[in-house]
């Protein structure tokens, strides 16, 4: 009886770990990052980046009180000049069609005057009605490709299922190999690692296969990408040095949720200034309180040119 339970139970992590890797990069056959989404950069002077995450517009929740801080983030951003913004991920809650979250990106597509300027990852929460080939019909936008700003690509993954699957991996290290940018960029909805600020455990919150969290990190670290962007844990403001010229920042969500026990975000969004003219590329990481729009920390970061 224990045998043919174990048998059982190994037969549905197998179909379980094939249906991930099918829905994962259904409806791509070729590789999604050797074509680049062009950017154009809107000054000389350093990269100029916006960053949220898990905004969850539309969250309601019975016991616990929502603070929703869009507005707060597009009266901050308004008399700013960025290069592109970027989510990270969960920027509904539990429906694709959401009207203010349509009202939202909208506004920061006019601000930068592009479509593709307005980088959107798909999250968990994503696709809660939807699946993510609809989700990328609704906002016309690809789940995994890569983008170029001057000199700075960026490679937009999709772990919105806590899996990249090894032909996600693959593609993405073909094509890290024949980029000559001198800054690299990953960005994804859920984070890579774990261990910080509550989450002590890769399964509940962090990459679901360590094997997995391990090969990104090996081809990230072998193919010059200095900097990885992550959402997905609320609490966030996390910072992983993986090594002298690999970070990565698990980002606060946007909204924040009143919580006695301190495991919620108040509502964090973010500058992120990339200066790659001298000997070395320095990120400038800038946390702003989302509820009162004050800066509230800065990091920095220095990299050795590829």
């Amino acid at each position: 009886m224990m045998r043919r339970l174990a048998l059982l139970l190994s037969l549905s992590i197998i179909l379980f770990s094939c249906h991930m890797e099918w829905d994962i990069t259904s409806g791509y056959s070729e590789n999604p990052f050797l074509k680049k989404i062009e950017i154009a950069k809107s000054s000389n002077s350093p990269y100029k980046l916006s960053l949220i995450t898990d905004a969850h517009i539309g969250r309601e929740d019975q016991d616990k009180v929502i603070f929703r801080y869009e507005d707060n983030y597009l009266d901050f951003i308004k008399d700013k000049n960025y290069d592109a913004h970027i989510n990270l991920g969960d920027l509904t809650d539990y429906k694709l069609r959401d009207e203010d979250a349509v009202v939202f990106i909208n506004y920061l597509k006019n601000k930068l005057n592009a479509d593709n300027s307005v980088i959107l990852t798909i999250g968990n929460h994503d696709k809660k009605d939807a699946t993510a080939e609809e989700w990328e019909v609704y906002w016309n936008e690809k789940r995994m490709c890569a983008y170029q700003i001057g000199d700075i690509s960026i490679y937009k993954l999709d772990n919105s299922e806590r899996t990249f699957s090894k032909k996600q991996l693959k593609w993405l290290e073909s094509a890290l190999k024949l980029d000559e940018s001198k800054f690299k960029i990953i960005v994804c909805h859920e984070n890579i690692s774990s261990g910080k600020a509550l989450d002590t455990s890769t399964v509940v919150l962090g990459s679901g296969d360590i094997e997995e969290r391990n090969e990104i990190l090996r081809i990230a670290t072998q193919n010059g990408v200095s900097l990885i962007l992550t959402g997905h844990h609320h609490k966030g403001n996390i910072v992983y040095n993986h090594s002298a010229n690999l970070v990565e920042f698990n980002a606060a969500s946007l909204h924040g949720r009143e919580d006695p026990f301190n495991l919620e975000s108040p509502g964090y969004f973010y500058d992120i200034e990339i200066d790659n003219s001298n000997d070395t590329c320095t990120v400038t990481l800038e946390y702003y309180r989302a509820s009162t729009k004050n800066l509230e920390k800065t990091d920095k970061f220095n990299f050795k040119k590829k």
